[in-house]
């Protein structure tokens, strides 16, 4: 199943309040993944962030990298605020926004040295399609790190559940739509080789090809 045109509605609406809450809150814990992806070590070349939003993730990834990066999402809006801080981050060039599917991927196999996405995998129609797009465009070597959580560290998570006003276990907020039980179902029908990550730093998917 991929993606509907009241999933584009709905994503085209949230656009500017998300964009002004990515910047506002998010912004420690988009670091933190991109300077992550780094540590773990990756082929040099074109990334992609899927469920990009307004582009905070494929930004820092861009900057921490100087490699060029994919700003996949469904939503015309959430592409043009990406377009216009692309623009103000100093990162045109190397952020590419572009409109495609989740489920139904616009690039080569083995083309992409890493694929990250935080906070869009939860709203997937079929995540286990997702999962296998994502890893089909892997290179060798190539790294994948999808799901969501606030932060792997405790002091991001501690920042930003003081900016949200979030006193309980940020698990919590993961559980309600993207539990690990169905997570590890999903990652086993796509039939890709990944690691379920599960914890108060959230529920994240890890591979490499």
């Amino acid at each position: 199943m991929t993606a509907t045109s009241a999933d584009v509605e709905y994503f085209d609406g949230v656009a500017k309040e998300f964009s002004e809450v990515s910047a506002r809150i998010f912004e420690p814990l988009y670091r933190e993944i991109a300077d992550l992806l780094e540590a773990e070590g990756h082929p040099r070349g074109v990334m992609a962030d899927l469920g990009s939003g307004p582009g905070s993730l494929a930004i820092e990834m861009a900057l921490r990298s100087g490699s060029p990066v994919l700003a996949i999402d469904i939503s015309r809006r959430m592409l043009e605020i990406s377009r216009e801080r692309v623009s103000s981050r100093g990162v045109r060039g190397l952020v590419e926004p572009v409109l495609a599917d989740v489920h139904a991927l616009p690039v080569r196999d083995s083309s992409l040295a890493a694929v990250a996405s935080r906070g869009s995998a939860p709203f997937w129609r079929d995540r286990s399609l997702a999962f296998r797009e994502a890893y089909r465009c892997l290179m060798r070597g190539g790294l994948m790190f999808i799901g969501g959580g606030l932060g792997m560290r405790e002091e991001t998570r501690r920042m930003i559940k003081e900016a949200m006003g979030f006193r309980g276990r940020v698990a919590d907020l993961v559980a309600g739509s993207f539990r690990p039980e169905a997570v590890r179902e999903e990652v086993a029908r796509s039939g890709i080789p990944a690691e379920v990550l599960w914890g108060d730093f959230g529920l994240w998917v890890k591979a490499r090809k």
